[in-house]
């Protein structure tokens, strides 16, 4: 996922312990007199700041309106927008900016929606299903990014949160069944395959990740800070394989071992060898659909570099050996080959307990 997961873990990182009570919502009480200095035009703005430690202060702000729109921020009277207040030693507010617009409503919104579709399709498994979402969630920020941040090492820590959550998930949806303890070694296999050979050819190509997006900002913070002992990006990378890869992999063991269990059910009189080649089939058939999609998941994000690339005809083969695309097309592959890994495992162990 052009490193989306590494990217969101450096995002997370930084917000929690960088700027951690610096950003606040404000309301446009008044927009006062403007001034224009070459290409970009100054509004003097007063607000009120009303929410986080600073609630309920007035401030002056200058919002900078550039000639390419899409860096603007728009403001009328009474809107409600997100700022960033720079303070100084002692806490007070020493300046403050205007960082856009608000969207955690419109957020709430999808989240609510998705939660209505899911329950009316599924019912109280849509339910279930939509809780580890959240937990998962909550084992990323406040567990899996502490540990990063503290120096753990990020593939052992990766794999840890992973299992955990793959374990909670796996529970919410069989319950305490043979098709749990069956799935969560089938997922075992697939994201300790991720992770590991992630790590076996990052190290084969030399790829050390202090080049991607946010990795600098990370090692100056390690310099200057005691509290931040990062070091390992490539093992950082390795590890966002095995979160990129574990939602896929999760998919496809349930769709094995539920496919499994119903035409065990069926037929109680089944030969294990023929369970064991339905399972197979079934596992052909997921990931016939799966495979695709996942990898145009993988480009779809990397498509703004691809077309920047194209259009400056830089060399195929710069491109095909610059680190982050390299990095690319290795958690591509192995996402999708993890969850082709975990099949056979799955299908094997379900076919033997079921008939024994």
């Amino acid at each position: 996922m052009k490193n989306f997961i590494l990217f969101l873990f450096i995002e997370l990182l930084l917000c929690q312990y960088i700027f951690a009570d610096v950003f606040s919502k404000a309301k446009v009480l008044k927009i006062g007199s403007s001034e224009i200095k070459k290409t970009v035009k100054i509004e003097n703005v007063l607000l009120e700041i009303i929410s986080g430690k600073h609630k309920n202060k007035i401030v002056d702000v200058k919002n900078y309106l550039w000639d390419e729109k899409n860096y603007n921020t728009q403001i009328k009277q009474d809107s409600v927008i997100v700022v960033r207040i720079a303070e100084n030693e002692y806490g007070e507010i020493e300046n403050v900016f205007i960082r856009g617009y608000v969207r955690d409503k419109f957020l709430l919104l999808i989240v609510l929606i998705f939660f209505a579709v899911l329950c009316s399709v599924c019912g109280w498994k849509g339910a279930r299903a939509f809780a580890s979402i959240f937990i998962n969630i909550f084992l990323l920020v406040k567990v899996l990014i502490p540990l990063i941040k503290d120096g753990y090492p990020p593939l052992i820590s990766c794999i840890a949160v992973a299992l955990t959550g793959a374990i909670i998930t796996i529970f919410l949806i069989f319950g305490w069944t043979k098709k749990s303890f069956i799935s969560l070694c089938g997922i075992t296999v697939g994201i300790l395959f991720a992770g590991i050979t992630t790590l076996i050819f990052l190290r084969l190509s030399k790829i050390s990740g202090i080049f991607l997006e946010g990795s600098r900002m990370i090692i100056t913070m390690v310099r200057t800070s005691d509290s931040w002992k990062i070091t390992d990006f490539a093992s950082l990378i390795a590890g966002g394989t095995v979160i990129a890869s574990l939602g896929a992999v999760v998919d496809v063991v349930v769709d094995v071992v539920s496919g499994m269990s119903s035409v065990s059910i069926s037929n109680p009189n089944i030969k294990k060898s023929d369970l064991i080649s339905s399972g197979l089939k079934i596992g052909r058939d997921v990931l016939g659909g799966m495979l695709g999609s996942l990898l145009f998941v993988f480009v779809s994000t990397s498509l703004v570099m691809i077309t920047v690339y194209t259009v400056l005809q830089i060399p195929f083969i710069r491109i095909i050996n610059w680190e982050f695309f390299s990095i690319v097309v290795i958690q591509a592959f192995i996402s999708s080959l993890a969850f082709v890994v975990s099949i056979p495992p799955t299908v094997y162990l379900m076919g033997f307990i079921s008939k024994n």
